[in-house]
């Protein structure tokens, strides 16, 4: 371009050079403003405990060598952080931040415990000090990226599955009769996905289109979930169609009509193929909550047939960590049909993204139909204690705990006695506290 301006005289050698100049000139400034917004803040509250850790080190009594030696280099690390200017890398090798504040005064004030003891007014005030930057962190980076409470999934009413039932059925109908139960009370559901309009490729969504027309006779007699459950005519096509045979394409489709104030449910055939809608899920979808400080959500649940332990890399390799990694997302590990129902009804009850991933292995085995499946709901925020055991504890999800429940009946042969406990869920941290403390079995009808 700068070539073809001065060939055809439109500007000259000079002028450009001018133009240039005073554009990086713009440019660096703006770069340096940005800078001293983003550091600045950084850099006084590093200047203030540098302060506080040098009266702190006046308040150590002679002897407590170990204790000078840490507060000093904790003001000498400070020091240097305040006066080299961002983009340095020379200490932290990275710009100073927050954290490495935080976790310098953290560190000193466990090494001078023995003086905050002793009544140090410094000691006490980089207590308040870390206390209050770390509070002021958690506003600014977790506020906004899951509902509040009182919209959580996690906290919505539970109801069980009752001890009568309507008869026996395939796991991957009673999805779709759970489904259908929603779906009556809630006309904004709609669901989308590669053959939704056919019953999904697993036949979750079987009827929910073009209702009983959709089934064949098995074994003389109809399904009765879906008999008892889904409409005669189903839903139509307005509210159950096929999407692309694109990913990106199905999320960004979830995440519009969900911004339009539909609930929407979108299928991805395998969970392997999440990770082609994986940029759109992060941003369309978990984060909107977060980046709008609480103003719109995203509320669509993902459902994505998963948990198969073998099988070929395309459609069964292990989906738990890297889906765990969304911020904002909630994902559900439902161990059968009849808690994907449970946890599916939570999740529309709520206002976060949910992907929950089917139990896949077990879509196409049965188990008896719960009379009020319309009504079960499984808040998959808390674990559930499904044997319990004095000597050894199994702390799995998912599928998985069925097969620790078989294990379990092995050891039990060989004398030990094993508690298992499915933690419903996959999160990005470990919820400890949860599984530490006391947690109460489910009913015999859960088990």
């Amino acid at each position: 371009m700068r070539k073809w301006l001065i060939e055809n005289h439109y500007a000259t050698v000079e002028e450009l050079d001018a133009i240039e100049a005073e554009e990086k000139a713009a440019v660096f400034a703006e770069k340096q403003a940005a800078w001293e917004d983003h550091f600045g803040p950084v850099r006084d509250l590093a200047r203030d405990v540098a302060g506080k850790c040098t009266e702190l080190l006046a308040d150590i009594p002679d002897g407590a060598d170990e204790q000078k030696n840490v507060a000093s280099q904790t003001i000498a690390l400070l020091k240097e952080g305040i006066e080299h200017p961002p983009g340095s890398r020379h200490v932290f090798k990275h710009e100073m931040s927050l954290g490495d504040i935080c976790r310098a005064v953290r560190s000193l004030l466990v090494d001078t415990i023995e003086t905050g003891r002793r009544g140090s007014t410094a000691w006490r005030e980089l207590r308040d000090i870390l206390a209050r930057t770390e509070t002021e962190g958690v506003a600014k980076y977790q506020e906004h990226l899951y509902a509040p409470q009182h919209l959580s999934p996690l906290n919505v009413p539970e109801v069980l599955p009752s001890e009568t039932s309507i008869g026996v059925d395939s796991q991957s109908h009673i999805i779709a009769a759970g489904t259908a139960c929603r779906m009556k009370e809630h006309p904004e559901i709609v669901i989308t996905g590669q053959d939704e309009a056919a019953g999904g490729v697993q036949q979750c969504r079987l009827g929910l289109r073009s209702g009983h027309s959709q089934m064949t006779e098995v074994e003389g007699h109809r399904s009765p979930a879906i008999v008892h459950f889904v409409p005669k005519d189903g839903f139509g096509p307005a509210r159950v169609w096929n999407s692309r045979l694109d990913e990106t394409s199905i999320v960004g489709e979830g995440a519009g009509l969900a911004r339009r104030g539909f609930r929407p449910i979108i299928c991805i055939q395998f969970a392997d193929y999440l990770k082609y809608g994986a940029a759109l899920i992060r941003d369309l979808i978990a984060l909107v909550r977060w980046v709008t400080g609480g103003g719109q959500d995203a509320a669509v649940v993902i459902d994505v047939p998963a948990q198969r332990l073998e099988g070929t890399h395309h459609a069964s390799a292990p989906f738990g960590d890297w889906m765990a990694s969304f911020p904002g997302m909630r994902i559900a590990v439902p161990r059968n049909a009849v808690e994907y129902v449970g946890m599916q009804n939570a999740a529309l009850q709520g206002r976060d993204p949910v992907i929950i991933a089917s139990p896949l292995p077990d879509l196409f085995g049965r188990m008896d139909v719960p009379e009020n499946l319309k009504d079960i709901c499984m808040p998959f925020g808390h674990p559930a204690v499904l044997k319990e055991g004095t000597e050894v504890t199994i702390v799995t999800y998912g599928v998985c705990a069925n097969y620790a429940l078989e294990a379990a009946q092995e050891m039990k042969k060989c004398g030990v006695s094993a508690e298992i406990i499915d933690l419903r869920k996959r999160a990005r941290y470990c919820f400890w506290m949860k599984i530490v403390l006391p947690v109460p079995p489910v009913s015999s009808s859960r088990k």
